[in-house]
């Protein structure tokens, strides 16, 4: 055999070797590259399970910060109901401090007088009444007076009422009347107070061109109390301001 030929295989058998070595090489940097990636899923796929009030969360590094943010808006919403049931529970607190102090007079209005000796009416609920709903409307008169009451407001037409269970506690009630601003020309009424179903008080005619003004009406400590708007003549609106009703002791 030749020199050449000899040389010429030697170089092909070297050739062969490195190609050898050269596709394994390839080949375990891809597999290495292929574990190190299955690696990093398996660890990103990687969970626990969480008890978040009550509920089973799975939390992983994908999903981590979106499952922090829902808490974070949790806890935000938690911290402004617990502010809002503090806020609830002073007004508790003090309504009970003051049921204490005054009794059931001060059971029901949200602006009371609360004194010892006198109570807004309208801190009762009605035991009777049509169409009496308290602080609904505009607290201006006929003549364009505007009123800046202390307690609640009525404002009562022909045929309204309503009958209320004082107890046998007040010998006075005091209120103001006035024509409200929707009152009519040609209305003419008067608001009657009535105590164990007798007429105690009458008051003047209210018109639209009448002042207001403070009535006080002995009702000699009786047990039902009525309130009547009664039309005296015409056919308009009649609306009345009923202002500062209060019992008195």
């Amino acid at each position: 055999m030749s020199t050449k030929v000899i040389v010429g295989w030697v170089v092909s058998i070297i050739v062969a070797i490195i190609g050898t070595f050269g596709a394994t090489s390839v080949a375990m940097n891809q597999k290495q590259a292929q574990n190190q990636n299955q690696g990093q899923s398996q660890q990103q796929n990687q969970s626990i399970v969480v008890n978040v009030n009550g509920e089973e969360v799975e939390l992983n590094q994908n999903n981590a910060q979106e499952v922090y943010s829902n808490l974070e808006n949790d806890k935000n919403e938690l911290n402004d109901e617990v502010e809002q049931l503090k806020k609830e529970n002073d007004k508790l607190s003090d309504q009970n401090a003051k049921y204490q102090k005054y009794g059931t007079d001060a059971l029901v209005s949200k602006e009371k007088d609360f004194n010892e000796s006198k109570v807004s009416l309208l801190a009762f609920d009605p035991v009777n009444s049509y169409r009496w709903e308290a602080n609904e409307g505009t607290l201006k008169d006929s003549l364009g007076n505007i009123y800046s009451v202390t307690l609640p407001y009525i404002i009562i037409n022909e045929g309204q009422y309503a009958e209320y269970y004082v107890n046998n506690t007040y010998s006075k009630l005091e209120f103001k009347l006035a024509p409200h601003e929707s009152m009519g020309q040609d209305a003419h009424v008067q608001v009657k107070v009535y105590a164990d179903d007798l007429l105690v008080f009458t008051s003047e005619e209210i018109t639209r061109k009448s002042e207001s003004k403070t009535y006080s009406v002995d009702i000699k400590q009786a047990k039902f109390i009525k309130i009547v708007c009664e039309r005296v003549q015409g056919w308009d609106d009649a609306s009345v301001l009923v202002l500062d009703s209060k019992l008195i002791k």
